[in-house]
């Protein structure tokens, strides 16, 4: 989840449920970095939690009680 004004950055914490206006500077100096990490979640699948198309299947290794492992298939 990105939220407003992160791209710029934002660095004043904003109140979850009271109108808090942004204070937007017209610099992007996130932008790339939110452009890059949104088109790596859109090509690959196992970054689409949630996705219908993508099923997530555990991979038991000999060292499950220090990794967890998940292979995605589909979401072409």
């Amino acid at each position: 989840m990105i939220y407003s004004g992160q791209e710029m950055p934002n660095k004043k914490r904003l109140k979850f449920f009271d109108k808090d206006p942004i204070e937007w500077t017209g610099r992007y100096e996130l932008f790339g970095f939110f452009q890059t990490l949104l088109m790596l979640r859109k090509r690959n699948p196992a970054m689409r939690a949630g996705d219908p198309a993508v099923s997530l299947h555990r991979l038991h290794t000999k060292l499950d009680d220090r990794w967890f492992c998940l292979c995605a298939e589909g979401g072409g």
